[in-house]
């Protein structure tokens, strides 16, 4: 049931303007996290994120999100990192383990449920799909030498990451891999904007006029 679950909410958030993570091996009482978490059991790990391959692809189209295995508490849990994907929206079946033909349906995060969109919602949905942030775009012409470690280094320190210990060992592509602020498939990565506007030291080379509101 717990994958089931899991399953939905992953479709939800790749297919709205949203990036979060979802976390298994954590209960929640009331919103809130439980601490200390319950965690997996280590030969589980392997197991789950196999399964999680199959779950995936369900989802029409396949999505792929990144899960990394950590410690909270001296346990271990599994750190499900989702992004808005870039062939949106996306539809999952509405009985994951049925046998018989699946009937595809989107879903939408409402309150605090993931729900079937209505129809109304589903036009929505659509319309939504051709509307990616500026932000979250691809920057076809920078490179990871535009990308400053001290800049990066810096912002991560203000905000109290464990990150900002890794920049200058790890270099900024596997730290911006990490940061979510990456597009494209592995043999061929782009840089978001966001990223160019945050740790370049000359964003005026990629943008004519930059605005914060």
């Amino acid at each position: 049931m717990t994958f089931i679950v899991v399953f939905v909410h992953l479709q939800m958030i790749i297919t709205m303007m949203v990036v979060d993570n979802i976390v298994i091996g954590v209960e929640e009482k009331n919103g809130v996290a439980v601490r200390p978490v319950k965690g997996i059991s280590e030969n589980m790990l392997d197991k789950i994120q196999k399964e999680m391959i199959g779950y995936n692809n369900m989802i029409s189209l396949p999505y792929f999100s990144k899960v990394i295995p950590t410690k909270v508490d001296g346990k271990w849990i599994l750190v499900v990192v989702t992004r808005t994907g870039q062939q949106r929206p996306y539809k999952s079946p509405e009985y994951v383990t049925g046998k018989n033909d699946k009937k595809y349906s989107y879903y939408i995060h409402y309150l605090t449920s993931s729900v079937k969109a209505n129809p109304e919602q589903e036009r929505e949905l659509i319309n939504m799909s051709d509307q990616t942030p500026f932000d979250c775009r691809a920057n076809h012409k920078a490179t990871f030498d535009d990308i400053s470690p001290v800049l990066m280094e810096d912002h991560l320190r203000k905000t109290g990451s464990k990150l900002a210990k890794q920049v200058r060992e790890r270099g900024v592509e596997e730290i911006l891999e990490d940061m979510q602020l990456l597009v494209g498939p592995p043999e061929l990565r782009y840089i978001q904007n966001v990223a160019i506007m945050m740790f370049s030291e000359h964003p005026d080379r990629f943008f004519h006029i930059l605005m914060c509101r």
